[in-house]
């Protein structure tokens, strides 16, 4: 099967042939966007990687997707923290920080953990979503974080599975993680969620690779 592909493009003109995928010029031939493409059911919606250290990233959530999905990988901070979740629903003006803004439950294992330790706890302003921190010498934390767009009257739900580890010495000190959580509205954060922000409870974010994928 051949494709008529237009002739004399600009630079973001796109080719939608029947039976094929979606085609984007770049300025040197056609490439298939991959950003239309699903994946695995998702669709990828966006990427990024942190430029400099900072305190927290902020990454708004398209609308009208069910659920959104993130894949991170080279996580890392320049001293012994966690890396938390706070979600807004305002468009990014606030996120709920009080000490029972959020519900979660947590489980970690590895070196220092109670193996299969299950906690319940009204959140400290902030949903756990990746624990162990990392040293930012040494190979960063990975990890899947889940947010679904709820319908009305009901809280957005968060869920994550994660893994790093930290230390002089590979695999010295390492825990993986599972963490389910949602905001319980206190100081608002109950309805549907436009950005969340990923921060670490002290230091900074010395690294942070990321992929956005959605499900309608």
């Amino acid at each position: 099967m051949s494709f008529d592909f237009p002739a004399s493009p600009s630079v973001g003109a796109t080719y939608s042939p029947g039976g094929g995928p979606t085609y984007v010029w770049d300025g040197a031939g056609w490439a298939v966007n991959d950003a239309a493409i699903p994946i695995s059911g998702y669709y990828k919606l966006a990427e990024g990687t942190l430029g400099a250290s900072a305190s927290a990233i902020i990454i708004p959530f398209p609308a009208g997707y069910r659920f959104w999905e993130f894949h991170c990988r080279n996580v890392k901070v320049n001293t012994l923290s966690g890396i938390n979740a706070q979600i807004s629903v305002d468009g990014g003006a606030t996120y709920p920080a009080l000490s029972n803004s959020y519900y979660y439950m947590y489980d970690t294992i590895g070196v220092g953990n109670a193996q299969g330790n299950w906690v319940a706890a009204a959140g400290t302003a902030t949903i756990m979503i990746v624990w162990p921190a990392v040293d930012a010498g040494v190979s960063g934390a990975t990890g899947r974080i889940k947010f679904s767009n709820p319908a009305p009257a009901e809280p957005t739900h968060m869920e994550a599975v994660t893994y790093g580890y930290w230390g002089a010495a590979a695999g010295s000190n390492y825990r993986a993680a599972r963490s389910y959580g949602h905001p319980s509205g206190a100081g608002g954060g109950m309805g549907t969620p436009t950005h969340v922000r990923f921060s670490t409870g002290a230091g900074l974010l010395t690294a942070f690779d990321w992929q956005l994928n959605g499900i309608k």
